[in-house]
């Protein structure tokens, strides 16, 4: 493991840029340098390593994907905060919520025309509350496929 130590003592900036273009984040970057030592040190076996150069960058460039794994799921629950604000156009939102908002109105328009009440209700759930078609098919007790056919049709029609 001394051929790490030494790569790591005498490149690490080309070590921390190699990381850091890839994450694109400064402090994650030095995270992963220092954890990819530290794994080194406890590392049991060093002698099964032919090529300790290339084995070192795999394991940052797995760490990376770790990193990238784990950003993936915490943005399924939350929302970074730097990110909501940097990405705010005030106008354009405001314009494209008005035209999200003119899009659901001709909708419920549409819907509300239908004459039957059970397409408009299955059709209601459906586009506008969001329940799924099994959630339509137990309340309204009617079969899954007839729930497809329905908004298929609607949205075939519009």
């Amino acid at each position: 493991m001394k051929e790490i130590i030494a790569l790591y003592s005498t490149h690490y900036k080309h070590l921390f840029h190699h990381v850091n273009r890839r994450v694109r984040n400064e402090a994650d970057a030095e995270d992963i340098l220092q954890e990819a030592m530290m794994r080194v040190i406890a590392y049991k076996t060093p002698d099964l390593i032919q090529n300790k150069t290339n084995w070192f960058y795999s394991l940052l460039n797995n760490m990376c994907n770790d990193l990238f794994r784990k950003r993936a799921l915490d943005s399924r629950t939350f929302m970074p905060l730097d990110d909501l604000v940097d990405s705010m156009h005030p106008m354009e939102d405001v314009n494209r919520i008005i035209s999200l908002r003119e899009e659901v109105e001709e909708r419920i328009a549409e819907i509300r025309a239908i004459a039957n009440p059970i397409h408009r209700d299955v059709l209601t759930c459906f586009l506008l509350d969001g329940y799924s078609y099994r959630d339509i098919s137990e309340s309204y007790g009617l079969e899954e496929d007839h729930i497809r056919q329905i908004v298929k049709r609607f949205r075939s029609e519009s």
